[in-house]
């Protein structure tokens, strides 16, 4: 043999070692296990961060509903369209009258104390009731056929049904809270509540919604009144009405000025039952109903404890 080479020759010495079947196929094993623990261990990751998220969640949950007052509707209700009077009784006198003018609207208050607030029927024996001590009507009821205008609940009871577009706002008496606001559905949670807590509820003209007067064009006058909302801080309860003929502008911007935060229309005109109990039980009738009686007739009174 020739051991001699040249410069440019390369030598090789042994041959490049050669993997065995048997060892691929361990190598190739033991990829597939580190894959599927790769794999356990991303799935564990990924379930126990699902688990943390949920019971944040549920936590989250509990605490909102245990929030919720059972007595209160637990639907969603648009709150700034909503205010809600308790009648408390701080003042011991059932009933204030009192006059004062706004915008150059003369207005009269008739401000509750120790009362609760309802609603009646027809009934000519009311005047005799000595614990009322206000009475006015309340839903307007149509001059054909006697119906009652919009949703009307009477002791739990629906007694009407309708949503006109006419009547958007709304009264709900449920216990001592008197909920005053605006609705823009045909139906809402406090109308469902007064039905199940045998409550008292009617739809009427909305002339202020969150201390903002409405927005008329019927400039005709007429004698308006409305069951309100006093100051923000307090949402202090009374009925106000015009002592002469306004507009339905006149009257909301009135309201509005007075620091109504929100006020619901009762029966407007003169054709109509009002009356109001003094301290000594005398009787001041304000206005007399001469239309044939019937039984949709209805009235807001308020009655002393």
């Amino acid at each position: 043999m020739n051991d001699t080479f040249n410069d440019d020759q390369i030598r090789v010495i042994g041959q490049k070692p050669t993997m065995t079947p048997k060892k691929k196929r361990t190598l190739i094993l033991i990829g597939v296990v580190l894959a599927i623990v790769l794999l356990v261990v991303i799935l564990f990751l990924v379930l126990r961060q699902n688990d943390k998220t949920n019971e944040i969640a549920q936590n989250t949950e509990n605490q909102t509903a245990s929030q919720v007052s059972a007595d209160e509707p637990q639907e969603q209700v648009n709150e700034a369209a909503v205010t809600t009077s308790i009648i408390n009784g701080t003042n011991q006198k059932p009933l204030t009258v009192s006059d004062t003018t706004v915008n150059g609207v003369k207005l009269r208050r008739f401000i509750p104390g120790n009362v609760s607030v309802e609603l009646s029927m027809y009934d000519t024996t009311l005047v005799n009731d000595s614990s009322i001590v206000f009475l006015t009507q309340a839903a307007n009821v149509r001059g054909d056929n006697h119906n009652i205008i919009g949703d009307f609940v009477y002791k739990g009871k629906p007694m009407a049904k309708g949503a006109p577009k006419s009547a958007k706002g709304f009264c709900a008496i449920i216990g001592q809270s008197v909920v005053l606001g605006k609705d823009d559905t045909t139906t809402t949670p406090y109308l469902e509540s007064a039905k199940k807590q045998n409550g008292y509820f009617f739809r009427q003209t909305i002339y202020v919604k969150g201390g903002e007067a409405m927005t008329f064009t019927d400039e005709a006058k007429s004698y308006r009144r409305a069951i309100c909302s006093l100051n923000k801080k307090t949402n202090m309860l009374l009925v106000i009405e015009s002592v002469d003929k306004v507009s339905m502008q006149e009257f909301a911007n009135a309201l509005s000025n007075h620091q109504v935060v929100n006020a619901v229309g009762l029966m407007g005109s003169f054709i109509l039952d009002e009356w109001y109990r003094k301290d000594n039980g005398e009787i001041v009738t304000l206005y007399t109903n001469n239309n044939p009686a019937h039984p949709n007739r209805n009235y807001l009174i308020f009655r002393a404890k």
